[in-house]
């Protein structure tokens, strides 16, 4: 009597499935990638925005102006006491994969090296905005306005420049605390 024949997988049915599974694991990684990205971008600009309206609140309760520095380089937001040495509070660090790309005040914009940003005692400052950029190329502009610290982010260069000119027109949105 014979034996029924067990059927086993060929080798090339083997290798079939093994490349899709890499090609499904490869397409999973760079979609999971991408919302990770998005996420970081989102959960800084959102640590930002919670730095800024605390020194604004840190400003108005202690009565004296401070300034908001950041330094380019190192991908840091500190805050300044009025006499412009003492750091209060620890600083924002940036995720190693963002960086601040440049950093525009009505008065002009920095790329590099620091920026300060002076907030009075009563927690005003001037409009400010931050382009935050990923390790891939992507950019984020976020604009704080500055006598009410309302984010407001900006996809480009343009609408960027026209939300700064519609503010420094006179009759426009005044920037307080100077």
């Amino acid at each position: 009597m014979r034996q029924p024949r067990r059927r086993a997988f060929t080798l090339v049915e083997v290798t079939a499935v093994i490349v899709l599974v890499a090609l499904v694991a490869g397409a999973v990684t760079l979609r999971v990638r991408g919302t990770m990205r998005r996420a970081t971008l989102a959960q800084t600009v959102d640590e930002w925005a919670g730095f800024d309206r605390l020194t604004r609140v840190l400003a108005e309760s202690r009565r004296r102006p401070m300034s908001l520095v950041i330094d380019m380089g190192l991908g840091q937001v500190s805050r300044l006491d009025s006499d412009g040495v003492t750091e209060v509070g620890a600083a924002l660090t940036l995720p190693e994969e963002l960086t601040i790309a440049e950093v525009r005040l009505a008065d002009g914009r920095r790329g590099w090296g620091r920026a300060d940003v002076p907030y009075s005692s009563r927690g005003l400052s001037p409009t400010y905005a931050v382009c935050l950029e990923d390790d891939r190329g992507g950019r984020r502009w976020v604009l704080f306005a500055g006598l009410t610290g309302q984010r407001i982010e900006v996809d480009s260069d343009e609408t960027l420049q026209a939300m700064f000119d519609v503010s420094a027109r006179p009759g426009g949105s005044r920037e307080a605390g100077r």
